[in-house]
């Protein structure tokens, strides 16, 4: 992956801009107070990131060895202060984790007077607009959305720079063979060099899997939800396989605060798409507790599940040889079971492909097969198959196979390509999600093509996908 020359200024100036963004945010205001003997702040810090007061914010007052911190209004004061010129600012563990120093505000303190500063994070609106390019016509009526934050290694905390960085989520597309159908896309990053990465002008209103991959490094996974208009702070840590594994531990309650039992704790595999499966890791107790030891160290999605609640996720950044404490609340959600008959064969058994995999004659793929595999995308298959490769030729893709010559030339030989049965353009068969395939039948040789798919033009073999939509569309 690379970043063109615009990306790689975008994230070299982030920090300048982000001071200079901090710096506009405060404001002072002094009030006369003859009845003090000290010079007196008072103030507000803000995280507009998150639409809220910033709590826990540790204020600095010029050198004063003096420590000032917000309370879960985000306020502070402090009286008695030496009168004069002061440079004020502030930290938090916010702005470290993304590795920033905040600039200081020049503030003149008046004996007998009360001086108001208010400091803050600039919007994420904002954010979109200094650190992303302009966005096109069709971005603006839509909205926009973005995404940042900072890789680090969970044993050490140092920044990774390199590590390349994924988003994927779902939209829906109409094609006028298929009609209405889902898909899965995705954008890329690479962190700079102190692991910052910037993601511009996504589209607005999406839950999206995130997954952050580094060279010696296991992958760090994460979800978000991007709003419109606004941008999300995610930040990976990324663990080893040689690294102490994590513990984690915590409680899961009901939304009255009552303990649940028997609630099922996991952590969801390096995810391709959202929605993956979760790996049970331990079961809460009669007092709702539970704890997992040597769970690979990262950011990593916990699922919380339990029998008629609605299961939850939480994206955890574990440390190796650390233990990291959640406290999980279970909404209600009952399931009325009816009883269902089921009828009919799904649309690749109605068309003979369990026959042809019990006679052999080609590689096949079944839905269980391409669940234990974990395909992200039909395009993930055909690289499954050795001597198949992806040629671009008059503008279109072609599934090509090595193995066969077409002329003297040498040339790879394209695989015709049909979906439910129905000729298909390769470019539209590649990008099939791989919970929506039934089935995939390829064959390299065009006398194991069955008869039904053979013709004049097929010389080389042929590629059958066979989709649930059918189904889908009767629901």
């Amino acid at each position: 992956m690379s970043l063109d020359c615009r990306a790689v200024r975008r994230l070299t100036v982030a920090r300048v801009i982000f001071i200079g963004l901090l710096r506009q945010t405060a404001f002072a205001q002094t009030v006369a107070r003859p009845d003090s003997t000290g010079a007196t702040l008072t103030g507000l810090v803000f995280d507009s990131l998150h639409r809220m007061p910033l709590a826990g914010a540790a204020v600095r007052v010029g050198r004063l060895d003096r420590r000032i911190t917000t309370d879960s209004a985000g306020r502070f004061h402090a009286s008695g202060l030496p009168a004069g010129v002061h440079q004020v600012g502030f930290q938090h563990a916010v702005l470290d984790s993304l590795g920033i120093t905040t600039p200081t505000v020049s503030v003149t303190l008046t004996p007998g007077a009360t001086t108001r500063v208010d400091l803050g994070l600039p919007s994420g609106r904002t954010f979109l607009t200094r650190l992303c390019p302009p966005p096109t016509p069709e971005q603006r009526a839509d909205g926009r959305s973005g995404i940042l934050g900072i890789v680090r290694d969970a044993a050490t905390d140092a920044p990774v720079p390199g590590a390349a960085l994924r988003i994927l989520w779902r939209s829906i597309a109409v094609d006028r063979m298929f009609g209405v159908r889902r898909r899965v896309e995705f954008r890329d990053a690479v962190a700079d060099s102190s692991g910052l990465y910037v993601v511009c002008n996504m589209p607005p209103d999406l839950e999206g899997a995130l997954t952050a991959t580094a060279s010696a490094f296991d992958t760090a996974s994460a979800e978000a939800v991007l709003p419109r208009d606004d941008i999300t702070v995610q930040h990976f840590h990324l663990g080893s396989a040689q690294a102490a594994g994590a513990t984690l531990a915590g409680t899961v309650r009901d939304s009255g605060g009552t303990p649940l039992e028997g609630a099922e704790v996991g952590i969801v595999p390096i995810v391709s798409s959202p929605g993956a499966p979760a790996t049970a890791l331990a079961r809460t107790d009669a007092r709702g507790g539970f704890t997992a030891g040597g769970v690979r160290p990262g950011t990593r999605i916990v699922e919380v599940k339990h029998v008629s609640f609605q299961p939850i996720r939480r994206t955890v950044a574990l440390a190796p040889g650390r233990t990291t404490t959640l406290a999980l609340t279970l909404t209600p959600h009952p399931v009325e079971l009816t009883p269902v008959t089921v009828t009919g064969k799904s649309t690749a058994d109605q068309y003979g492909f369990t026959d042809r995999v019990r006679r052999g004659g080609g590689r096949f793929y079944t839905r269980d097969e391409i669940a234990r595999k974990r395909f992200i995308m039909s395009v993930d298959l055909v690289r499954d198959v050795p001597g198949m490769k992806l040629e671009q030729r008059r503008g279109s893709t072609v599934i090509a196979n090595e193995s066969l010559r077409q002329n003297i030339k040498g040339s790879t030989c394209p695989l015709p390509t049909f979906v439910d049965g129905l000729p298909a353009p390769t470019d539209l068969i590649l990008n099939i999600p791989a919970e929506e395939i039934d089935g995939v039948e390829i064959y390299n040789s065009p006398e194991m093509v069955p008869v039904e798919y053979a013709g004049p033009d097929n010389t080389c073999g042929a590629i059958l996908i066979w989709t649930n939509w059918r189904e889908r569309r009767k629901r």
